[in-house]
């Protein structure tokens, strides 16, 4: 019997979004997917769906996490000169880790198990700031061999730079791998009749017109308010390609056994922005009333996939 994956993306708040489809595709298909599925992957915000999965908790029970739990999560901190100087990250990591704790506790779950005792396999990235070997920061990929517990790989790899502080050497997993699906794949043992159902938080058109000539400080900032692209188009161009990138690699080794969901934003939303989550969720109902026969397919898709055993 072939190998079921699923993979969810980073993006901060905006991690409601794939815990809310994921709850909406198991209202159609009667399937609880994390029990049919043998590895989970996650990157940051996608990084707690994952662990949430991997110790029994239900997509509606990580849906009200973020819906609980994320005002004091991204409660600011510091004063305001710290604030405007930057001086400090903006927000603590410990509001992180207690959300988490007291989350995973009230669903009967624990948080400090071992990814080694994990029921199945787990991929989580992470960036490792200091390789005392290499003296180099480096891409690191947290799995079931890794001696560190879930809840600390949790709050490793969702340690945003300028949002939390690095967490024990560690930052944000989404600057190395913000879609972990290939790494997810790629930690297979046997990639034969592989299911991979990836899950992305939302994006937002940006672009540059054809033929427009910019120099350095347009790449760096854009003050054109009348400009398509973002206001930092080359940071912003970083991230979005690179994380295009892992799907579409996805799509050519897997072909039909690869499905991705995802939604354009009404409107940008910042990973911090937790008022917005009840938007965030209207905008998975609108894009599914939208979308109808993409939706069907998608629950067939899943249904064929991961109802077979």
């Amino acid at each position: 019997m072939g190998k079921k994956i699923l993979s969810f993306d980073g993006g901060g708040i905006r991690g409601v979004i794939p815990a809310y489809f994921l709850q909406k595709l198991e209202e159609v298909t009667g399937i609880r997917l994390a029990e049919k599925t043998d590895l989970l992957a996650g990157t940051s915000t996608g990084s707690i769906i994952a662990g949430a999965l991997a110790v029994g908790m239900k997509s509606e029970e990580i849906v009200n996490f973020y819906l609980q739990k994320s005002q004091g999560i991204f409660s600011e901190k510091h004063d305001i000169i710290d604030k405007f100087l930057g001086l400090k990250a903006r927000f603590s990591s410990q509001n992180l880790y207690d959300a988490l704790q007291s989350a995973f506790q009230s669903q009967a779950a624990d948080p400090t198990i071992a990814l080694s005792q994990l029921r199945q396999q787990i991929v989580i990235p992470a960036v490792n700031l200091d390789n005392v070997k290499l003296h180099r920061w480096e891409a690191v990929v947290m799995t079931n061999q890794t001696d560190v517990s879930l809840i600390d790989a949790m709050m490793r790899s969702s340690a945003a730079p300028t949002y939390f502080p690095s967490y024990q050497g560690y930052v944000d997993g989404g600057m190395a791998a913000n879609d972990p699906s290939i790494l997810a794949y790629a930690s297979l043992e046997a990639r034969e009749d592989v299911a991979l159902l990836s899950f992305g938080t939302g994006y937002t058109e940006s672009n540059i017109p054809k033929g427009e000539h910019w120099g350095a400080l347009s790449w760096i900032i854009d003050l054109d308010p009348k400009s398509p692209a973002t206001k930092t188009p080359l940071f912003t161009m970083l991230f979005d390609v690179q994380d295009e990138l892992p799907g579409q690699t996805c799509q050519m080794l897997l072909g039909e056994n690869y499905r991705r969901i995802n939604l354009k934003l009404t409107e940008s939303v910042g990973l911090d922005d937790a008022k917005k989550i009840p938007e965030l969720i209207q905008d998975v109902e609108d894009y599914i009333a939208h979308n109808l026969k993409e939706w069907e397919n998608t629950c067939e898709w899943v249904t064929s996939q991961f109802g077979e055993r």
